[in-house]
């Protein structure tokens, strides 16, 4: 089976925009973004998971791909697409409560502790400028992608 979604970066003076999970959703930092429901385009999930989880306003001519995650699971298959926006408006909060306690500026260079794997993996390929990573989860730990 393949699944897709999408994350954003966004960037301010060597930051990034991180949300903190609830302690019932695991209490991870993460980006904001989700999955991508059947009809849309990524770009579509993205400016939608943008506004519904933390108040940003996107325009697709401000996303860029950045980098492309393939997560390996046995026969499972899910491909993360980490778009940055180079310009965005909107007040930031986590909307979301159920899922998310708050959102964040952190230090790219110096992620929290605990940045889910997969998140902090993919800022580090960024940060180096490779468009393109894989994970084999069952090397990981369960709870940590």
């Amino acid at each position: 089976m393949s699944k897709t979604s999408v994350r954003l970066i966004l960037e301010k003076e060597e930051r990034v925009l991180l949300l903190r999970q609830t302690k019932r959703n695991g209490g991870s930092y993460t980006l904001v973004g989700g999955k991508i429901d059947p009809g849309e385009t990524a770009i579509e999930a993205l400016v939608r998971e943008s506004w519904e989880e933390a108040g940003i306003i996107l325009r697709e001519q401000d996303l860029e791909l950045v980098h492309t995650m393939l997560q390996i699971k046995g026969k499972d298959h899910k491909v993360t697409l980490f778009f940055k926006a180079r310009k965005w408006k909107g007040v930031l909060e986590a909307r979301e409560t159920d899922k998310f306690k708050k959102i964040a500026w952190h230090k790219l260079k110096a992620l929290p502790y605990s940045t889910k794997t997969k998140i902090a993996i993919a800022l580090e390929h960024y940060q180096l400028k490779q468009p393109f990573s894989e994970i084999d989860i069952r090397i990981l730990a369960e709870n940590e992608i």
